[in-house]
């Protein structure tokens, strides 16, 4: 299995840009096999474009770069037309991948047929052994002739010593983009993902649309992804994130997926992610307030 040859890695920016160091460090540090790898990288402040530029030249990755703040679905249209290969991993730029993640999820691909695949995600410290996800679900249900969505994360915040069974590999409906595994052919049958998921759902969007062409989503417990939650932002990340989870986005990406999924207005789940982005919004915006303060 020659990683190079049958993936390329594309790491794109989710809120932040102060971890895409360690991000790719521990891409590199997990695998000892030669590795194909595109960063996109939208307006990242200059000590950030400094590291991407020596370091681009030093280990051999592709670096894009554009003049303006890229939603994470730009940035992957991005990095995707520089895809060649069959796979595409796609990994949020603050994501900490574990050892043998990357050959856990391709063979998982081969081995199944799967179209897409996803790790066991964690978050917080890699060390705390917190689960984010172990599978999810994300679908429409139907409820007085009216369309509503489902969306369910396995496990979410249980310590991984605490549950109830063995995790294996299995189908499921969803999996997340802090790293996600993609057949390159899938991507190009659907033309890319939708821009106009700009602010939240893009995880619920792709995999529906994906398990409508007929193609299966996948969990790979093998791999282990960790989404340090709240950990070790700087404060020149506050324009972008800020800016990725603005009212604005969020409101477009509902507008626009309720339209494309004929959801029933006043969706409780979509109402219960738009709640969520708003918290997560005023948690930014009262930590950047912090930091800055501690600062002066």
């Amino acid at each position: 299995m020659q990683l190079a040859n049958l993936c390329t890695i594309v790491v794109v920016p989710r809120e932040r840009f102060g971890l895409t160091y360690y991000c790719l460090d521990r891409v590199y540090a997990s695998t000892t096999q030669a590795l194909r790898i595109v960063v996109v990288e939208g307006c990242a402040p200059p000590h950030v474009r400094a590291w991407l530029a020596r370091e681009s030249k030093a280990r051999g990755f592709i670096w894009i770069s554009r003049e303006k703040f890229l939603t994470p679905n730009q940035a992957r249209n991005i990095g995707l037309q520089a895809v060649t290969t069959p796979y595409a991993v796609f990994l949020d730029s603050d994501a900490i991948v574990e050892p043998g993640c990357l050959e856990a999820l391709l063979q998982c691909a081969q081995e199944t047929g799967a179209a897409v695949v996803g790790p066991l995600y964690l978050e917080g410290k890699p060390e705390d052994r917190v689960i984010h996800m172990a599978a999810g679900n994300a679908h429409l249900d139907e409820l007085n002739g009216q369309r509503h969505l489902t969306v369910e994360h396995r496990y979410e915040f249980m310590k991984l010593a605490d549950i109830p069974e063995p995790l294996e590999r299995c189908e499921c409906e969803v999996m997340e983009f802090h790293c996600m595994l993609i057949r390159r052919d899938l991507l190009l049958r659907m033309r890319g993902f939708d821009e106009r998921i700009c602010g939240m759902f893009e995880e619920p969007d792709f995999c529906m649309f994906a398990r409508g062409m007929g193609e299966h989503v996948f969990f790979e417990p093998r791999a282990v992804v960790t989404y340090p939650r709240g950990l070790a932002f700087e404060l020149t990340d506050r324009p972008y994130c800020l800016w990725r989870w603005s009212a604005q986005h969020v409101t477009e990406s509902r507008e626009h997926f309720e339209h494309k999924w004929h959801l029933a207005a006043n969706d409780a789940q979509m109402q219960r992610y738009v709640a969520w982005t708003d918290a997560v919004r005023d948690q930014a915006t009262r930590m950047f307030e912090y930091i800055e303060a501690r600062q002066q």
